[in-house]
């Protein structure tokens, strides 16, 4: 129950707009390997059970040490990363190494932030990131971007 009131509250476009419906299951069928790093565990566990609806295998890690860990286990083709995360490494610094440094040559990355700071899409973009997406967002264009960046 508060993971559908959660993802209602993060589908609302504004605060006097009506929540879009939840996205639908995908059928039966794996698609792609896509790990999340966000520091909101409401949030990153909400987007890795919706991604798993559409078909994604999904992992979520809340810093930027345990993101680095798992993506170097779980091996993923995509990482949804927030821009700020607890701790010594930045998004920005953890999209660098993500992209350069763990040997992934095919990894795409979608970074995200809540932070209204002018410049921070260019900056994401200039940190390695494929894409950026402001919070709250709509799930419905993260799973268009999910499914352009892994071609499913």
């Amino acid at each position: 129950m508060l993971l559908e009131f959660a993802a209602r509250l993060f589908h609302a476009r504004s605060a006097g707009s009506r929540p879009a419906p939840l996205p639908q299951k995908a059928p039966a069928g794996r698609r792609g390997k896509i790990l999340v790093i966000e520091c909101q565990a409401e949030l990153a566990e909400l987007l890795a059970q919706v991604l798993a609806n559409h078909g994604y295998q999904t992992r979520w890690a809340s810093t930027g040490p345990a993101g680095l860990a798992t993506a170097r286990e779980f091996e993923p083709e995509l990482v949804i990363l927030c821009t700020f995360l607890p701790q010594k490494m930045s998004g920005f610094d953890q999209c660098n190494v993500l992209r350069w440094g763990l040997g992934l040559p095919s990894l795409r990355i979608i970074m995200m932030s809540a932070a209204p700071m002018e410049g921070l899409r260019e900056r994401a973009l200039e940190a390695g990131a494929d894409d950026f997406i402001a919070k709250p967002f709509d799930f419905i264009m993260l799973l268009r971007a999910v499914k352009r960046l892994v071609g499913q």
